[in-house]
């Protein structure tokens, strides 16, 4: 049996209400309803050990009926995904207006994390593996399927619902362990990520960011979304084929919304600072072509194809931000420049889910990320996940 921390609380990613494991019945996800073991009760020798010790859900009878631990809040009850209890949960919320990129990015992100694009130049081995059904699912179905076989432009993520009595439907995670394997560090280490992909109104509209985007305000890490199309000095720079219809929000706008309400949450006082790392991204950075002149592109490095080797290169990473940060000065971004320095840990990134635009019918000829895991990798470093090199 694993032990564990007797003051643990994990939060449920449905209802967000905290929990110890050793009060949860562990249920089947094969047979609907099949409670294998009940939470023993308060004040019983079982009870006191499982303050400490927790049943651990491998063997024949568990495994054949993949089982989990079910949410101990009477008004949840669902079903945990696997191994909540086993190593970090970390958070990562993907924030950004509608149509900056968010849900081609969680498509091609997931796509190289299961390939080992990662570790693609290193020595060791990463394995990204779904921890439940919807994931498996709403992937292949919302993400995989349209953006990378289909190579179609998907609609922008849907508003969020309310049930029958009015409550605000909150969005499931995809929810994957990760796993990386350093062969010369001779280190292997396993990490829960939740990714949320909520509709881009819910982070330009306080009210909503708090029904719907919860989990936004008790993030581990934030990757944000700047869009390109949202820049008018780059907007009207673009041919004329690719000036699409922008917001008329700035590219700003969200992630000031976000700050906002996070400083509400965690009572940060005006003029604080936000110490959750946030990797501000400028994504369909493939129209940087249009904004560099061909002659200097040679010397900007974010033009260039990483290799990555399963850890941080943090000279890499600091061209990179200083590269990002110049171009947003020279188009005339101030406020997005102004609003980093809310934040403790801030750096700036670049990036491309599919590496061009989409042709009149809304298919692209071709998906050729560029840098996508970049943003990633630097948030892991940030939560000692990583190493650097």
């Amino acid at each position: 049996m694993p032990f564990i921390n007797p003051f643990a609380k994990i939060r449920c990613p449905y209802c967000l209400q905290p929990f110890h494991p050793g009060d949860c019945p562990i249920v089947s996800t094969v047979n609907q309803g099949k409670v294998l073991r009940f939470p023993p009760a308060p004040k019983t020798l079982e009870y006191t050990r499982s303050r400490t010790w927790i049943e651990e859900l491998t063997g024949p009878e568990f495994t054949s009926e993949l089982a989990t631990r079910q949410c101990p809040n009477p008004d949840c009850q669902k079903a945990l995904f696997e191994n909540i209890e086993m190593c970090d949960n970390i958070n990562i919320a993907i924030i950004g207006d509608a149509s900056s990129g968010k849900t081609h990015f969680i498509a091609v992100l997931i796509d190289q994390l299961k390939r080992g694009v990662l570790m693609q130049n290193g020595n060791g081995h990463v394995r990204l593996m779904h921890l439940n059904r919807f994931t498996s699912e709403a992937y292949r179905t919302i993400y995989q399927e349209p953006i990378l076989r289909d190579r179609t432009v998907v609609a922008a993520t849907a508003r969020g619902r309310y049930d029958a009595v009015g409550r605000a439907i909150r969005a499931e995670p995809l929810v994957y362990q990760l796993s990386i394997q350093d062969n010369d560090a001779n280190t292997t280490n396993t990490i829960n990520l939740l990714l949320y992909d909520i509709a881009g109104e819910n982070f330009v509209d306080n009210n909503l960011l708090v029904l719907f985007g919860e989990h936004v305000l008790r993030a581990d890490g934030i990757i944000y979304f700047a869009d390109p199309m949202d820049m008018p000095n780059i907007h009207q720079q673009l041919p004329g084929h690719l000036q699409t219809a922008i917001t008329g929000r700035k590219a700003e706008e969200a992630l000031s919304t976000v700050m906002f309400r996070m400083e509400q949450y965690n009572k940060i006082r005006i003029g604080g600072t936000i110490d959750i790392p946030t990797a501000i991204t400028v994504s369909k950075s493939d129209l940087f072509q249009y904004i560099i002149p061909r002659q200097e592109w040679p010397h900007y490095w974010l033009m260039y194809k990483p290799a990555y080797d399963g850890r941080i290169h943090l000279e890499d990473i600091r061209r990179i931000d200083q590269e990002v940060r110049y171009i947003l000065k020279q188009q005339g971004e101030y406020p997005l420049l102004q609003i980093s320095k809310r934040f403790e840990q801030a750096s700036f990134f670049a990036v491309s889910a599919t590496g061009n635009a989409p042709d009149n019918h809304n298919k692209y000829s071709r998906i050729e990320p560029h840098r996508c895991l970049d943003p990633l990798i630097w948030l892991l470093w940030r939560l000692n996940f990583l190493e650097a090199r």
